[in-house]
């Protein structure tokens, strides 16, 4: 990297020292013989979203009722949230329906 202003900022040291280990990390399993070949975990992911739930329609078309248990669902991310940037008379709303449709708020 350039002695510009990536080396001036105060979080380059520690991101190049969570590089570093990354870096080793990698060297030692490719000393071990562990590789995206033959280890599954190496070609997968688990990933996850997070959103504040601001479209009342969207988050009503992804709201979804499970065939088993009959609960229902906001599918259109693992943890969603309203917020301070939501309008107060929006959050009324949205908490009124998500209440009535029985979705569980933590």
């Amino acid at each position: 990297m350039d002695d510009g202003i990536h080396q001036r900022h105060q979080s380059y040291e520690k991101y190049e020292g969570v590089a570093q280990k990354i870096d080793d990390a990698i060297d030692f399993m490719r000393a071990l013989g562990i590789n995206a070949d033959n280890t599954a975990q190496l070609r997968e992911t688990k990933f996850f979203t997070s959103h504040e739930a601001l479209l009342l329609g969207y988050e009503q078309s992804m709201t979804r009722r499970d065939s088993i248990t009959n609960d229902w669902y906001a599918t259109s991310g693992h943890m969603l949230w309203i917020g301070d940037r939501t309008p107060a008379i929006l959050t009324r709303r949205m908490l009124s329906i998500f209440q009535a449709s029985k979705i569980r708020l933590a």
